[in-house]
């Protein structure tokens, strides 16, 4: 019986050790994730190219729209993120970035 208590003991041991380091690279993720989207914000509120912003809302994932236009984003000479894309609203937002107001607006992106 004590070495069952003392095989016991020592698993458990060894889960808090497991779920401490998981808990510590978790928080090292989100620093870390934290850190890189206030660069990326930074350096995207440096970037003096022209701009524009797509909210898309409707059946975007039903009929393929959101995938022709994401092809057609790829495609262009534009660089695009996506902003915020979810399965269970029918939204997303897209922000689309070119060198000249033509490419952005003018419909080379």
């Amino acid at each position: 019986m004590q070495t069952v208590k003392k095989c016991f003991l020592f698993v458990c041991l060894l889960l808090q050790e497991a779920a401490q380091k998981a808990k510590k690279a978790v928080e090292q993720y989100e620093a870390m994730i934290a850190e890189e989207a206030i660069n990326e914000t930074k350096q995207e509120s440096q970037d003096l190219r022209k701009t524009v912003g797509l909210e898309l809302k409707g059946h975007l994932f039903d009929k393929a729209i959101l995938n022709r236009l994401l092809d057609m984003a790829v495609d262009s000479a534009c660089e695009f993120k996506v902003r915020s894309s979810s399965n269970s609203s029918p939204q997303s937002i897209h922000h689309i970035w070119g060198d000249t107001k033509t490419q952005v607006i003018g419909g080379e992106c």
